[in-house]
């Protein structure tokens, strides 16, 4: 200190500011150098106490734990960014992974499935994954054997339908036979019917003829 004891320093720019404020910091500038200076009013005796350090000590001080903070920031950051790319990786790549089986599923292929390593919400979401595709390849599965029985059915629908239609050909050509076959029977009922009209009205005409014979000759005998 260059201020003798007693010395009246009410016309200090420090000193105005000292007496102003309480419980704040100012910058004062002390023999070319750079200050701060706190000010404190005592509730009891009312003095303003203020304390002054010299701007440059600060910093002296204050950069070795600035520079092991930044060290300590710097290296917090490259753990942080190897902990972040381990967690990204371990969350894109079994993403990855579901998706190139889910392509491979979208084109019919229902055998892959995807390896389960951890039992996080990825583990779980890839086990559901794995359910819903043993799911759908039973659907699958179970409708082509439907599908099958159908096809096979249709079949021998088919063939039965087939063997059906040339019965029912085979019993319309019998018929036609059958019906050909009484066309040509009924005109020879007609022809015999005809046939036996014709002898039947010669048989009456020899009746009637004799009958008058015989009435002639009885006549004449008597």
């Amino acid at each position: 200190p260059t201020l003798a004891t007693g010395q009246d320093v009410t016309e200090e720019e420090w000193a105005k500011q000292l007496t102003t404020l309480n419980d704040e910091t100012f910058m004062y500038q002390l023999d070319k150098q750079n200050t701060e200076v706190f000010a404190h009013v005592n509730e009891l005796t009312k003095w303003h106490v203020g304390g002054m350090m010299f701007t440059k000590e600060v910093n002296e001080a204050v950069a070795p734990i600035l520079k092991v903070i930044l060290l300590i920031l710097v290296l917090s950051l490259v753990v942080l960014g190897v902990y972040v790319y381990y967690i990204i990786r371990s969350i894109v790549k079994p993403l990855r992974n579901m998706t190139d089986v889910a392509e491979v599923m979208s084109e019919g292929d229902l055998r892959h499935e995807l390896e389960v390593r951890t039992r996080d919400e990825i583990g779980i979401l890839s086990h559901a994954f794995n359910s819903m595709s043993d799911m759908l390849a039973s659907i699958i599965g179970h409708i082509q054997g439907k599908s099958s029985s159908i096809l096979a059915a249709s079949e021998e629908l088919t063939a039965t339908t087939e063997d059906s239609t040339k019965a029912v050909e085979r019993i319309a050509s019998s018929m036609a036979r059958i019906q050909e076959g009484m066309d040509e029977q009924a005109a020879r009922i007609q022809k015999s019917v005809a046939a036996m009209q014709s002898v039947s009205e010669d048989i009456q005409l020899i009746y009637e003829h004799t009958n008058k014979v015989t009435n002639d000759a009885t006549t004449a005998e008597n």
